[in-house]
């Protein structure tokens, strides 16, 4: 049940990240408005690109330590790993030099986003990094929790291992 929630709440969070992705670059396609308009819009959706982008990376990671915690099986957190590069390089490189681009074309002046690139690179590894590190604490604990003690079990069966070894030596005797 939780991979299937897991997997609507992805397709929901790709796709909405997909539409202002669009939405993003769309805005420096149009010529309805003067370009100074134009470039203000485009940082508002950055804004709002990167709002609902943390919210639904925090929400796939908690989602993805679900499915991790309760199946024994980390494909989750690697996809969403998957989401969350895809989506910082694209709007790190991508639109990022797009909107450099037509400021430079439309004689505006803008911050210099010089090295936001390799922020973007250095994010998404500090983010694999973390969710390896994450994928072993959550399997460390679940383990811990789930786990009965090694010493009850050998308590338990000292019986029936006691049994077994009888009936080896009296079949060794007989033969």
């Amino acid at each position: 049940m939780w991979t299937k929630i897991y997997l609507i709440f992805f397709a929901v969070a790709f796709l909405t990240m997909g539409v202002l992705t669009y939405l993003s670059y769309a805005q420096l396609q149009s010529i309805g408005f003067a370009p100074s308009i134009i470039a203000g819009n485009f940082l508002s959706y950055a804004g709002t690109y990167w709002t609902v982008f943390w919210i639904f990376s925090l929400a796939l990671l908690i989602l993805a330590n679900v499915v991790l915690w309760l199946n024994r099986r980390a494909w989750a957190l690697w996809l969403t790993l998957l989401f969350f590069s895809i989506f910082v390089l694209l709007r790190t490189w991508w639109l990022n030099e797009v909107y450099v681009n037509y400021t430079k074309q439309n004689n505006l002046t803008a911050e210099t986003l010089f090295g936001f690139g390799i922020l973007g690179v250095l994010l998404c590894i500090i983010a694999a990094v973390g969710i390896f590190f994450n994928q072993f604490l959550v399997l460390r604990m679940r383990d811990r929790i789930h786990s009965v003690d090694k010493t009850a079990i050998a308590e338990i069966n000292e019986p029936e291992i006691a049994e077994i070894n009888e009936e080896k030596q009296a079949i060794e005797d007989k033969a």
